[in-house]
């Protein structure tokens, strides 16, 4: 005797499917979604991004609507900005880090440290590994681009593809997440003066600053959602 379980499909947070029907709606999808999170991540041309990130949030509403999704819509909302913000830190840390002498990097670079963060303007390109000078930047830097932000947007795709280890890694990276947040905003409140006193927007960093605290909202929902559904 066999007990079939039936998961009746409902709106927003309750909402479940079987893994036999990803193929037909999250996948196409979750391709624009994709392109969307990628063209936005690199900052520049993250105007362009949004046109393929809204047509894949609006398919994948309708498969919510329609009762045929296969996770739940807040996790898709979470997954995606998780991916977006991975990407956005990423993109900029790794152009100083290997792109500094490009024209593109230097331009990028240097005109964001003389509008909000002066250790990108001065002395740039002076020190031992190129790009930013700071000592204390330069290691959160590292760490940044070699383990925290990788981690991060790889681990929000698997989260977006239900996989278990995606969860998994979702809440160890939003932890390095927030230990990177703590330890950024403590070192650049000690050097303020030398790198925000002369920038032209040194006071507005902060305002911009918050968004990057996004590890505290998104770990409570990592720790409550239904882990059985990250199954894949």
């Amino acid at each position: 005797m066999t007990i079939e379980h039936h998961y009746p499909a409902t709106d927003l947070g309750d909402d479940q499917a079987s893994p036999d029907r990803d193929s037909r709606w999250t996948e196409p999808a979750d391709g624009w979604l994709a392109a969307g999170i990628l063209l936005t991540g690199t900052m520049l041309l993250g105007p362009f991004g949004a046109i393929p990130l809204f047509i894949g949030l609006y398919k994948l509403r309708r498969s919510v609507k329609a009762g045929t999704n296969v996770r739940p819509w807040a996790a898709t909302v979470i997954g995606t900005f998780c991916m977006i913000d991975g990407m956005i830190n990423f993109m900029p840390w790794s152009m100083d880090t290997f792109a500094h002498n490009s024209t593109l990097g230097k331009t990028f670079i240097t005109g964001y440290g003389k509008f909000f963060d002066g250790a990108f303007f001065y002395h740039y390109n002076q020190g031992a590994l190129g790009g930013v000078e700071n000592h204390g930047e330069k290691m959160w830097q590292l760490l940044a681009v070699f383990i925290v932000m990788p981690m991060r947007t790889v681990s929000a795709w698997a989260f977006l593809q239900m996989r278990t280890w995606g969860l998994h890694f979702m809440k160890i990276s939003g932890w390095l997440y927030l230990m990177l947040w703590v330890g950024y905003t403590t070192a650049m409140s000690l050097d303020f003066p030398v790198r925000m006193a002369n920038s032209q927007f040194g006071m507005g960093w902060w305002l911009f600053n918050l968004f990057y605290l996004s590890p505290i909202f998104v770990l409570p929902y990592l720790y409550t959602v239904d882990k059985r559904r990250w199954c894949r």
